[in-house]
């Protein structure tokens, strides 16, 4: 009887030194995970802050002291009248000329990345929402035509992560094809219709997220019986 009495109690001890290490495994867990969460944090929040005095800089050297201004309104200009086969190629040798929307594009893709690879699991599209709150109506335009321009110089990831992220959730159709570099879609000199359908394809549909009249405008060009072998209406 003494036997089986010990013996249960010995079990009664393993099973609560058992329950105990495994409380204590979860504390610590728990005690890490917080600590690479405030990591994580100050890192982002570093990032972002060098990301704004990009911004800030740019716009000390702007003439009008507005981030992207000249660019956007230069590429809608300049791109009005290309064919979609030779935006990448031309907008190559535009990139190659610039040096400040460069500078923004690659500090913005390495905030990006980094959400992408260490934010806590689950809170990744959070933190992609705060960068993107960052950005004007300017800026996200700007970033529509970068990542379809530069795809030959540094490769799809800007892309995805923009579709991952659905970083033009919050501008419309209306929006890129009028766009005349101060914030009014209302100057038709600008459009450049065409040459945007062909870039709204590119991108995968949850980029615009719920923007519906980019997303009826793909179903419009989807349907068209016109273009629907060689897509040349665009």
């Amino acid at each position: 009887m003494f036997t089986g009495l010990a013996f249960a109690f010995v079990v009664i001890s393993v099973t609560l030194q058992k329950k105990e290490l495994e409380e204590t495994r979860k504390e610590f867990k728990g005690q890490r995970e917080a600590l690479e969460n405030q990591q994580f944090d100050n890192k982002f929040f570093q990032m972002l802050n060098v990301f704004n005095n990009v911004v800030e800089t740019i716009k000390s050297h702007s003439e009008n002291k507005r981030i992207l201004f000249s660019e956007v309104k230069y590429i809608n200009i300049k791109f009005n009248k290309f064919t979609s086969q030779n935006f990448i190629i031309e907008y190559e040798k535009y990139n190659n000329s610039q040096d400040n929307s460069k500078y923004y594009f690659l500090n913005l893709y390495q905030v990006l990345k980094y959400i992408d690879t260490y934010a806590p699991t689950g809170k990744k599209q959070e933190y992609s929402n705060i960068l993107r709150a960052q950005l004007s109506k300017i800026e996200l335009i700007m970033l529509f035509y970068n990542c379809i321009g530069v795809l030959n110089i540094s490769g799809d990831n800007y892309k995805k992560f923009v579709e991952r992220y659905r970083f033009f959730e919050h501008i419309t159709y209306n929006d890129l094809i009028h766009f005349d570099g101060i914030n009014n879609p209302i100057n038709t000199h600008f459009d450049n219709k065409l040459l945007i359908d062909y870039l709204v394809f590119k991108y995968d549909r949850n980029a615009y997220g719920s923007s519906a009249s980019i997303l009826n405008r793909i179903n419009e060009l989807e349907s068209c019986k016109v273009c629907e072998n060689d897509k040349s209406c665009y």
